[in-house]
C-alpha cells in the first residue's frame, strides 16, 4: 500500500517523456521533455496542463537533462553542463534566455540539476564519468550564482562510489536526478538504472544508500 501511486495523470503527447521537473513556490509543477527546450506547467493535484511556453525563439532540438528554480530565475541543464537561464513565460511565449557554458563536458554526462540555496549555488550531477582520474567517485559540481567569472564559480564535491555502492550490492552509481532536502540540507539523489535512492550531505557524508522498491518503475 505505501508504494502505490496517490494519482495517475494522463499527460498531453509533449510530456510523454518527461525529463525533469521542479515545483515552484506557489505550487506548480513545470516540466520539460527530453529533446524540446518547451516548458509546462501542470497543476499537481491534478494534473492539468496550465500552460505552455518556449525557452528561445522557437523549440530548440537541444538535450535538456533537468530544470530547478534559484531565486528569481528558472534554469535547465543540458548533458554536456550548459546552462540555459531564463524567466516564466506567459502561455504561449518565446522567452529569451542566458546561455551559461560551464565547460564540463569533457568531466562529465550531466543528468540533474539543483538549488541549494544555503551556498547560492546550482548542484550539476553527474551521470557517466569522464574524467579517468574521477571514474570511482561519485561526482557533483557547484556552479556559484555569487560569482560571474567562470574560472571562480565552479567547485567540486566528489565521494568514493565504493560508499554508496557497498550498500546496494552493486558495481554502479549512475545519479539521474538530484534534489536538496529543504529541511536537512542534504542531497537526495535517485540512479534509475541501479533503481536506487541515496542521501548524503554537502560535505559529502554518505546518510544511506538503498534500493527502491520493485514498484517504482
Amino acid at each position: 500500500q505505501g508504494d502505490a501511486p496517490i494519482a495517475r495523470w494522463v499527460l498531453p503527447p509533449s510530456l510523454r517523456e518527461i525529463s525533469g521537473i521542479a515545483l515552484s513556490g506557489d505550487g506548480r509543477l513545470f516540466a520539460h521533455g527530453d529533446e524540446r527546450s518547451v516548458v509546462s506547467v501542470l497543476d499537481y493535484r491534478s494534473g492539468v496542463l496550465i500552460k505552455e511556453f518556449v525557452v528561445g525563439k522557437s523549440a530548440s532540438s537541444i538535450d535538456f537533462e533537468g530544470i530547478t528554480f534559484a531565486n528569481e530565475s528558472i534554469f535547465m541543464i543540458v548533458s554536456n553542463g550548459d546552462l540555459y537561464e531564463f524567466r516564466e513565460g506567459a502561455a504561449g511565449a518565446a522567452v529569451p534566455f542566458a546561455l551559461h557554458r560551464t565547460a564540463l563536458g569533457k568531466e562529465c554526462e550531466f543528468e540533474g540539476v539543483a538549488y541549494d540555496r544555503a551556498i547560492e549555488s546550482l548542484l550539476l550531477a553527474c551521470k557517466n564519468v569522464f574524467n579517468k582520474s574521477l571514474r570511482d567517485s561519485l561526482v557533483i559540481f557547484r556552479w556559484s550564482l555569487r560569482d560571474s567569472v567562470n574560472a571562480s564559480r565552479l567547485t567540486r564535491l566528489t565521494l568514493p562510489l565504493v560508499n554508496l555502492t557497498t550498500p546496494i550490492q552493486s558495481k554502479e552509481m549512475r545519479p539521474t536526478d538530484i534534489a536538496v532536502d529543504p529541511v536537512t540540507g542534504n542531497y537526495l539523489l535517485v540512479a534509475a538504472q541501479e533503481r536506487a535512492i541515496m542521501e548524503i550531505t554537502p560535505l559529502g557524508v554518505v546518510v544511506f544508500a538503498r534500493l527502491l522498491s520493485d514498484a517504482h518503475e
